[in-house]
Parts: structure tokens; C-alpha cells; sequence
């Protein structure tokens, strides 16, 4: 709606290109040694009217610059022109949703009154332009545009602008979770995520699930946690002022002030080893056999009814279908390019090639690559095995529910990401989410239910990975995470104490506040029951995070998970500051991520196609598959090396 607005505003005013073009035009008048200045005023302006721009658009330009909310009020008023140019397209569709969609929450009383009050209407099959004015709720209605929606003088309400206005706020309040549908999957209550009967199964609940930090109090965590964040913060400007973390790079303002950097070490320039160059091209099923040969993953893809199955397992058929997919080439024209048939391949699809086999199969690969003994020597720390978490996109060819646009990742296509999780260079686990989700809500699902023998010690995103919740989540799980920050030292003016925040006035970097533990003491059992709900995994986990991490969502629980989180972040962000290793191994970690990425790239683009599934679990399996190849190429290249690495002992060189 607000791309038409635009559209009917640029009908009758400049767009800000043509005003700046005008304005620089305007401007080099006075420096144009063309113009003859001898000349009147009068005909200089009478050569500017014609050659730049008409007196009454000059004055059109300086009315927009000079009074912005005019030019606010002028932009609101064609989007509501919109609106009623636009109403007849999305209105029946609306309305069908609103009769039987159960609206429910504890916020935004009015905007619900208003609901029900379209529902009851629809309902009834009444027409809403005969609705009397005074029996029309209008409270949830913002004084700023009431003028464009009804008039009380003339008890007159302009009735599409009402609906949209509604659906408007119900659906904003929906996706910031403040709001919920009783019969959704991921826009129900969080009452109803957790759960049931806690009171009742509390004790058999944390026994089960075995989690220190739901075994001890919470007053613990405070002791353990939160306390020695003060000797911390003094410890890390201590050794800033006397110059024992060179790292930090101090700068001096012109008013006096001081701020400080945490400059990245630039990156050595890469070069492919000799090593390599010596090597002879193999051929991608080649390798695939290769590995089978050596593991046996062909052994998991079991026909999807084992105890009725006519036909056999064909294993060239199921090379050739995880190449097409894994590719984007599609098994319709793997069948024109190889001599196995059309009807061959799609039986092997859709008997063999699932989410459940395909997983089932990269867990082999992996697992195998992980006992390798040249695996432990790619640990970027001794005995801690740090993991990296991060979404590539990727277009798709065909609607689907998960496809999204974005014209920055995209251009004027739709996309999903593929969420993936990288252990010493090994793709470990992966999951497809939608182009308009935060990565943040999916990185403990992705963690928790990996199913291969991997098992991080530490995980680290980028921004893009980082939430309220994410550190308190992994501490749950007995990991850390360690994400790296855009800009660190923004981050940083966000850090928390456990006194008083006025005794590090004097510090340069100083917390924001002060812990509110009393908070967290007050919600102890409901905090448990969060979590334990997160652990037992009877709903999916990303749905609990995205409600308790929106900014929407009123909740004393939430604010006390956010508060143990922040303590949690807070010692993160120190460690990074003082400690060079940490920051090296959380570079390398993503470093190794964004190189499994440009690998999958380069197997995307084998035929230079895109996805082409029409739902979330097709594009699932042709991922899968695509980390399938990359697996198995891995799996390749570690043997090489790990056979070379040992010949070089046994020779001891």
C-alpha cells in the first residue's frame, strides 16, 4: 500500500532525485560565468523559470524542505487514497480470515473490541455502511489520522479506511507476538507453548531434563554469574589505562573525550597449498562411491515402506538423484543427460530421498569425517571444537510460503536462507528458513536438535545471530556463545553491573545499569518453566524464542530471562575485549563458515539454476542434498590429507 501512495505523491510533487537535481542547478546560477551579470534580476529569473524549473514548482520545493510534517501529512493523506483505490483486492480475502480466526491476548483491548466487532458484523452478513456511527469502536484509532478515518461532526465513518486500519494494527501486534491466535501454530499464546500441569510434573520435569541451571536457584546463577561482573569491568580498564591490552586503540575527541576501537587484525592473503595442484580432477559420483565404500551412507535410505517394497535399492539412481537435486538441476533433465530414465529417477525420489534419510546420511559422512584423526588439528583452540552458525540466501524459482522478496539479497526475485551450522570446516546440521525470519530465533533449535556426534563446545554468529535470549539458551545446554559484533563498542554501551553503576564513572568502558536480580529472584519458577518447556522440545523452540524475544511482547518473565541473558552478554563482551585468542577463534570459526558457503555456492552453481520447490520441504530435501555432495567432498579431501599428515609421522617429518 505504501508503494501506491508513492506513486500518486510523485504524480503531484518532485521526487528527491529531480529536487536535488534542481536545487544543484539552482545553486551554480550563481557561479555560471554564462550568465551575463550586467543584466536585471527580472531576466534572470525569467531564465531560470524557463530553463531549470517554473516559479510555482521552486515554490512547491521550498514549501516540501521547509515543512516536513506538511509534506508528512500530504504522503498520509494519498496513502489513505490508496487504500480506497486498493480495497476491493484485499478486503474479501480479509474478511473470510476475520470470521473465523480467534483472537485473544491480554494487550490492545481497544484494536480487539474493534475485531470482534468487524467479526460480529461479517458474521451476520450485515452490510458495514449501514452500521450506525456511534455503535463503531474507535478508540484504538490514532488522534494523528482520525481525520482520514471518520468525522464526528458529520458521525460519518469512511468504512474501508476503518477495516484497514484494523487489520493493520491486529496484524503488527501479531508479528510482534503481543497478540494471538488460539488455533495457530506460531501465533498462539506462549501459554500454550509451554508445558502443561507444571506444577503438578515440576519436580519429574527437571530431574529428566538434567540441566544445572534448573537443579540449582537462581540466586546461584546471581552469585556465580552476575557478582564477579564488577571485578571484571575494573580489571579490563585497569589494564586499558596501564597499557597491557595494546589491542584497544584509544582515540581522543575534540571536546575532550576519549573513545576506544577493537581494530580486526587484517586477514592474510589465502593461497591454494602446491599441494592441491598436484591433484587430478575426480568425478563428483566418483567420489560419491568413493565414500560409500569407506562408510556405507547408501545404507540409510530405506524405502519408505521397508516391509512392502517391490523394487530394490538402485544405487546409481540415488547418486543421480542427489546430484540433480543437490545441483538444481532437477531430475528431469538429469534423465536427458544420463542413460537412467525419467521413471527411474522419480521412483528413487520419492521411495529413497527424504528429510529423515538424507539427515540420516549426512550424519554418517560427518561422523566419520570427525574421527579422523587430522580432525582434532583444524580445533582452532586445544580440545574445544568452536562451531560457527549462519544463513546464505538463495532465489527460488517457484512461489512457496518460505520464499520471501528482498531487493538487497535478492534483487526482484524471491529467496529463502539455508541455516547452517559448521564444525572444523564440516557441516553438521541445516535447516531452510524464510527470507523475513531472524536468524537469532532458529540458532538454538539448529543447536539442540543436532543429531550427528558433533558437539561444539562454543557457537558464534554474526549480529544477525544475536538476541535477548540466545546466551542464556546455550548456558542452559552447558555451551557458550560468542557471537562478533558489527560495532563493538556500541554493544558495549549496553553492558550491566551488579553494584552500583556511579563507581564506574570514571571508567571507559562503563556499564549501563545495574542487574535488576530482584526481578529475576521474582520469576524463578516461571523462568524454569520456560526453560524446561525449551528443553523437552513438544513444540518447536524457535516459536517460544521469536514471542519471547520481541520488543512487543509485556511480560515480567521475559524481562527476567533478558536480564540473566544481558549478565551472561556482558561477560562475553569483556572476554572479548581483554582476550586476543577468543577473538581470533571466533574469527576463524566464521571464517570456516563463510568458506562451507561459498563451497555450497559453487555446487549451486554447477548448472546455474535455482530452487525450484513449491513447498518447504521439497527445498529441504534439495538442500540437504546439496550438503550431501559437500559431505562428501569433504569427507574426499580429509582422508587425502589425514592419510598424507600421517606418512609425514611415520616418517617424521
Amino acid at each position: 500500500m505504501v508503494r501506491q501512495a508513492e506513486a500518486l505523491l510523485l504524480i503531484h510533487s518532485l521526487s528527491p532525485d529531480e529536487q536535488k537535481t534542481a536545487l544543484a542547478k539552482l545553486i551554480r546560477v550563481y557561479t555560471d560565468k554564462s550568465v551575463n551579470e550586467n543584466q536585471t534580476f527580472k531576466s534572470i529569473k525569467k531564465f531560470v523559470y524557463s530553463t531549470i524549473l517554473p516559479a510555482e514548482k521552486i515554490d512547491q520545493v521550498a514549501n516540501e524542505l521547509d515543512n516536513q510534517e506538511q509534506q508528512k501529512m500530504i504522503q498520509t493523506q494519498y496513502t489513505w487514497q490508496a487504500v480506497d483505490e486498493f480495497a476491493n483486492t484485499y478486503r474479501p480475502l480479509l474478511r473470510a480470515l476475520l470470521k473465523v480466526l480467534v483472537l485473544d491476548g491480554p494487550q490492545h483491548k481497544a484494536v480487539q473490541k474493534a475485531y470482534h466487532f468487524l467479526q460480529d458484523i461479517f458474521k451476520r452478513e450485515q452490510a458495514i455502511s449501514k452500521i450506525p456511527f456511534n455503535e463503531f469502536p474507535l478508540t484504538f484509532i490514532n488522534a494523528k489520522i482520525r481525520n482520514f478515518i471518520y468525522d464526528a461532526d458529520s458521525n460519518t465513518v469512511q468504512t474501508d479506511r476503518y477495516e484497514y486500519e484494523c487489520y493493520q494494527q491486529i496484524a503488527n501486534y501479531l508479528n510482534g507476538r503481543s497478540l494471538f491466535l488460539s488455533e495457530s501454530i506460531n501465533y498462539r499464546s506462549l501459554t500454550d507453548e509451554l508445558l502443561p500441569n507444571w506444577q503438578k510434573n515440576k519436580s519429574t520435569i527437571i530431574r529428566k531434563a538434567n540441566k544445572p541451571l534448573l537443579n540449582q536457584p537462581m540466586s546461584q546463577f546471581i552469585e556465580e554469574k552476575a557478582k564477579p561482573l564488577d571485578e571484571k569491568i575494573i580489571a579490563i580498564n585497569e589494564a586499558i589505562k596501564i597499557g597491557d591490552n595494546p589491542y584497544v586503540k584509544l582515540k581522543r575527541k575534540k571536546d575532550g573525550s576519549t573513545i576506544w576501537t577493537l581494530p580486526y587484525t587484517k586477514k592474510s592473503p589465502e593461497l591454494n597449498n602446491p599441494f592441491y595442484e598436484k591433484l587430478p580432477p575426480v568425478n563428483i559420483i566418483r567420489i560419491m562411491q568413493f565414500v560409500n565404500e569407506k562408510i556405507q551412507f547408501m545404507k540409510e535410505f530405506t524405502h519408505i515402506k521397508p516391509h512392502y517394497a517391490k523394487s530394490q535399492l538402485d544405487e546409481m539412481a540415488i547418486y543421480a538423484c542427489l546430484l540433480a537435486n543437490g545441483t538444481n538441476l532437477g531430475i528431469i533433465k538429469m534423465s536427458n543427460l544420463c542413460d537412467l530414465n525419467f521413471t527411474s529417477l522419480q521412483t528413487t525420489e520419492k521411495n529413497y530421498l527424504r528429510l529423515s534419510t538424507l539427515r540420516a546420511a549426512n550424519d554418517v559422512i560427518s561422523n566419520a569425517i570427525a574421527k579422523l584423526p587430522i580432525f582434532r588439528h583444524w580445533n582452532l583452540r586445544p580440545d574445544i571444537l568452536h562451531a560457527s552458525l549462519d544463513g546464505q540466501k538463495f532465489v527460488t524459482e517457484w512461489d512457496n510460503l518460505l520464499a520471501r522478496y528482498s531487493q538487497k539479497y535478492y534483487g526482484f526475485d524471491q529467496g529463502v536462507v539455508a541455516y547452517s551450522m559448521i564444525a572444523n570446516h564440516t557441516p553438521i546440521n541445516a535447516m531452510i528458513i524464510g527470507a523475513n525470519e531472524h536468524e537469532s530465533r532458529f540458532l538454538f533449535d539448529l543447536i539442540y536438535n543436532n543429531t550427528s556426534d558433533i558437539l561444539p563446545d562454543i557457537f558464534s554468529t554474526d549480529t544477525e545471530g544475536s538476541n535477548q535470549l540466545n546466551f542464556l539458551l546455550l548456558h542452559l545446554i552447558e555451551r557458550l556463545f560468542a557471537p562478533r559484533y558489527r560495532s563493538l563498542r556500541d554493544r558495549s554501551e549496553s553492558i550491566i553491573c551488579f553494584s552500583d553503576p556511579s563507581k564506574f564513572k570514571d571508567c571507559l568502558i562503563k556499564p549501563d545499569r545495574k542487574l535488576n536480580d530482584r526481578l529475576i529472584l521474582s520469576e524463578e519458577d516461571n523462568i524454569k518453566h520456560v526453560l524446561a518447556s525449551l528443553l523437552m522440545g513438544e513444540t518447536k523452540q524457535s516459536n517460544i524464542v521469536t514471542k519471547l524475544s520481541s520488543q512487543k511482547f509485556a511480560s515480567r518473565t521475559k524481562r527476567a530471562l533478558w536480564e540473566m541473558n544481558a549478565v551472561l552478554m556482558t561477560d562475553h563482551i569483556l572476554t572479548y575485549i581483554c582476550d586476543l585468542t577468543f577473538r581470533q577463534s571466533i574469527q576463524g570459526s566464521l571464517g570456516r563458515g563463510e568458506a562451507y558457503h561459498q563451497l555450497r555456492r559453487y555446487i549451486e552453481l554447477v548448472n546455474g539454476r535455482h530452487f525450484r520447490g513449491t513447498n518447504e520441504t521439497q527445498i529441504s530435501v534439495w538442500n540437504e542434498c546439496a550438503r550431501l555432495l559437500a559431505n562428501c567432498l569433504l569427507y574426499y579431501n580429509a582422508t587425502m590429507l589425514n592419510q598424507w599428515m600421517e606418512q609425514c609421522d611415520h616418517r617424521r617429518q
